[in-house]
């Protein structure tokens, strides 16, 4: 006897929007006052799937043009003629093809996958517990979640405003984008921020030849954890690690740290991951990776990147199901002007506490979305791509 189809792609949507930010966000490697973001949209007869793609050339190497031709030659051609026949076909085949992927496909594969498996709990009920249980580990489920405050590498006065914000409403955590040049500016907000845990993130703007003095200076402030001091090439992160360990001080790996087998790394160029949706390959990859730190006994930091919004939705949901030692994301309400979907967020203090989120949540899209223009081909008719 024949299995049944239980779910089939009918059509496919990519868009390619600017998402507009309320103020500028600077770090070492960019400063931006929008975000260029992809939107895909799969459908089947009755139902639509969301997902979201952030490039970004610093991290994956992925621009937005280089996210649509892998939708449109690579990703797409390969699903379209799946017919799935159960939930487990489904994840199977997404984790089959996640496993061949270069580091230069992730953000692309990461929206069609989380589209793919929002339309999947939309069509059959497939759940967040399905996909850990296909992962072979256990949730942490809880429906509180601490969001750390952020602050972009600015002119000092403005960043200490920022600061002074951040103390008043109440958070515990903060991240701040120092790299080599801003690094003075630290002192002074370390004294406004004097009860707040502070990490650095130089997204790869700090010196090895300068860096035991800049660890004995965050050490006088009792800074004890660093994301991405230097570049992934650089040779001596091994000896960095080293040599911040002497300081009780820890490495966070982000830039360093997207394929599966950067995962090497861990113990060895740093001690705690960077785990993000989109620069990872979506859930199952941010899973996996969650599962290998718990089992190796590194701590977890679960994050996002500036402009997520679809990918908010998956951040919180996620972050409800992970046991983390600090969460970033669920900006919306203070960063984008004008959000795809609404989010529900955080209080002043930056916790978050709503029901836990479901993978198969009902929205809308809250704003005019520009379809791109696809040259016709075999697989694509017009703007769109349809099951020939």
């Amino acid at each position: 006897m024949t299995k049944k189809n239980i779910l089939q792609i009918e059509k496919i949507k990519i868009y390619d929007t600017v998402i507009e930010f309320k103020e500028r966000f600077t770090h070492s490697k960019k400063s931006r006052k929008k975000s260029e973001n992809i939107i895909l949209k799969i459908y089947s007869k009755t139902n639509v799937g969301y997902g979201e793609s952030i490039p970004r050339t610093y991290v994956t190497g992925e621009t937005p043009q280089s996210v649509i031709d892998n939708l449109k030659n690579k990703i797409i051609p390969h699903f379209k003629k799946i017919k799935f026949k159960s939930k487990t076909h489904i994840l199977e085949s997404i984790w089959k093809f996640r496993l061949k992927l270069k580091t230069n496909e992730l953000s692309a594969f990461g929206a069609f996958e989380i589209a793919l498996l929002h339309l999947a709990a939309k069509e059959i009920n497939l759940t967040i517990e399905d996909i850990f249980k296909f992962m072979k580990t256990t949730p942490y489920k809880h429906n509180k979640i601490q969001y750390s405050a952020v602050i972009g590498d600015k002119i000092l006065p403005l960043m200490m405003l920022k600061a002074f914000v951040i103390k008043k409403r109440g958070f515990n955590q903060v991240k701040i984008k120092i790299d080599e040049k801003s690094l003075y500016k630290l002192k002074y907000l370390t004294k406004i921020l004097n009860k707040q845990e502070i990490r650095i993130d130089s997204n790869c703007g700090l010196k090895y030849i300068t860096f035991k003095k800049t660890l004995e200076y965050f050490n006088k402030l009792n800074v004890k954890l660093i994301e991405q001091p230097f570049k992934v090439s650089l040779k001596s992160n091994e000896k960095a690690f080293k040599l911040a360990q002497k300081y009780n001080i820890d490495i966070i790996l982000d830039e360093s740290l997207c394929n599966l087998n950067d995962l090497d790394k861990l113990g060895k160029q740093g001690n705690i991951p960077n785990i993000r949706p989109t620069k990872v390959g979506g859930i199952l990859s941010s899973i996996y990776m969650y599962k290998y730190a718990k089992k190796n006994n590194f701590k977890v930091i679960f994050a996002c990147l500036v402009g997520e919004n679809i990918l908010t939705r998956t951040n919180i949901m996620l972050s409800q199901h992970f046991k983390t030692i600090a969460n970033e994301g669920d900006y919306d309400e203070f960063l984008l002007v004008n959000p795809i979907i609404r989010n529900p967020t955080f209080n002043k203090q930056g916790v978050y506490e709503h029901k836990i989120m479901k993978l198969g949540y009902k929205t809308k899209l809250n704003m005019t979305l520009n379809e791109i223009t696809i040259k016709k081909n075999h697989y694509w008719k017009m703007k769109t791509f349809k099951r020939q």
